[in-house]
């Protein structure tokens, strides 16, 4: 165990800058080697956009430094949990399959600089099971403090992403659902960066929905309703079809966790009951910002067709025709319900071309982040940048066969039957007191249900940094 404050506080601020560090672009430290300038930064032409992205996008190889030399000094690499090691032997075969991904046809779509950021998200991924490992052998840290951390930063991004939505619907004049607002719009950006979509933020919503649902008790319902009644509402607002789904199965779990089940069923029904009047109510007050007999608006809608994406301008909208649910796709050419496009959102087509790629590499893969380039080569060519949207394997297992091969994909699975427990807790709820455990097995079940759609913690996230942060407070000293 170390005894040293100074390594307490260190702790704290690298856990800091690792979440600062989310969706940052290597690039942005990259291009250093490329030309010799920090986006031709001086004391004489100073511009701080540039500067947090540079610091932003740099701050996981400073941690790694950091992180590895305290672990050298005091020679923490030993007694870890054992889930931790797993992770950091998969983090290492991607390295691996990154190095020689040169030897593929993965070569042909980079440069040199491409190739360096590739590593960008392994490192970060290191990076924070690095601080973790540290923190566990502190004297008297307590790792809650990291979970604490996280839930306020989190708390932070959906406050101001999703106003910052709700205010450009409201402002722009969109007349159908919010899922359908313009992701390319001038002010769906931050720092110079996209800025977290509708589908992630449900998600995110879905982590401070559950710590309050745990967290507060019946002293603080006047406090934890009105909260619940709130994000809620954002959920059935945002209409991810996967946030809607596992928001009813938390409640269900919730609901098998407590003892008197009737009582609750009831409160649990009025509460979504409410959730859905205050998001109809939201829905419906666009009429008030909008003036009547306002002229037709054009508005670019995204949709899905054959897994291409394509524009269709929805010229008819006015105050008459307000749309409060996202449409669907209902039939192909030949009239049949296209399961493929409106349960799976073109998943199917996305898996079935990935493994076409696993196939012809399955032992070595194409390396971290191959997906985004191969399965989206062709939209790449032939589409500006701006014009479609980069589509991952969707699928946490697809991916590690994808990026490290058949031995990253044995590691995972591994990994999930070393906390197989941790996973089926999940239904024994109600024979724990510990609120940090229901909550930690809680979101745990959630991020992995989730990997079965998306890339999830395959990649550094906020997925993985919450995966981390429950195992750990499932573990805590």
């Amino acid at each position: 165990m170390i005894d040293n404050k100074i390594i307490n506080y260190l702790i704290i601020f690298l856990f800091i800058g690792m979440w600062g560090s989310i969706g940052s672009d290597p690039n942005n430290f990259l291009l250093i080697f490329q030309n010799g300038k920090l986006y031709n930064l001086n004391i004489f032409n100073f511009e701080i956009q540039p500067l947090i992205n540079f610091s932003r996008a740099i701050f996981p190889l400073f941690c790694l430094v950091c992180t590895s030399a305290i672990l050298i000094k005091y020679k923490l690499f030993y007694n870890q949990q054992k889930f931790i090691y797993i992770l950091l032997i998969i983090q290492v075969i991607q390295i691996f399959t990154t190095l020689i991904s040169n030897n593929s046809i993965i070569a042909a779509e980079e440069n040199l600089i491409n190739h360096l950021g590739r590593y960008h998200w392994l490192i970060s991924s290191i990076s924070l099971a690095l601080i973790l490992m540290i923190a566990k052998k502190v004297k008297n840290f307590d790792i809650q403090i990291l979970f604490k951390i996280s839930i306020f930063i989190l708390s932070i991004i959906i406050l101001w992403f999703s106003t910052k939505n709700i205010y450009d619907w409201f402002n722009l004049g969109y007349m159908s659902s919010i899922y359908h607002l313009n992701v390319w719009r001038d002010g769906a950006s931050f720092l110079g960066h996209d800025m977290p979509r509708l589908t992630g933020l449900s998600r995110s919503i879905l982590i401070i929905y559950i710590v309050i649902l745990f967290t507060l008790n019946n002293s603080n319902k006047f406090f934890k309703y009105p909260l619940l009644m709130i994000l809620g509402s954002l959920v059935i607002l945002f209409q991810s079809k996967y946030a809607i789904i596992t928001f009813l199965i938390i409640h269900l779990f919730y609901l098998l966790s407590l003892k008197n089940k009737i009582k609750n069923l009831i409160i649990i029904s009025l509460l979504i009951c409410s959730q859905f009047i205050i998001f109809y109510s939201t829905s419906n007050l666009r009429i008030l910002f909008s003036k009547e007999n306002i002229s037709t608006k054009k508005e670019n809608i995204l949709t899905k067709n054959e897994n291409i994406l394509t524009k269709n301008e929805n010229t008819e909208k006015n105050n008459e025709n307000i749309e409060h649910f996202r449409f669907y796709r209902k039939y192909n050419e030949d009239g049949d319900f296209k399961i493929e496009t409106n349960i799976f959102s073109g998943r199917i087509d996305i898996w079935r071309n990935s493994l076409e790629y696993i196939k012809k590499r399955p032992f070595l893969g194409y390396g971290s982040m191959s997906d985004r380039m191969l399965l989206n080569k062709k939209e790449n060519i032939n589409t500006a940048k701006k014009d479609y949207i980069t589509h991952p394997a969707s699928n946490s297992f697809i991916y590690s066969a994808f990026s490290g091969g058949i031995f990253c994909t044995v590691f995972l699975i591994y990994f999930l039957f070393n906390i197989r427990k941790k996973i089926l807790n999940i239904f024994f709820l109600n024979k724990t007191n510990k609120t940090e455990e229901k909550i930690g097995t809680i979101i745990i079940f959630v991020i992995l249900l989730r990997s079965l759609i998306e890339n999830s913690y395959m990649l550094y996230g906020i997925d993985y940094i919450l995966l981390l942060n429950s195992l750990y407070l499932i573990n805590k000293k």
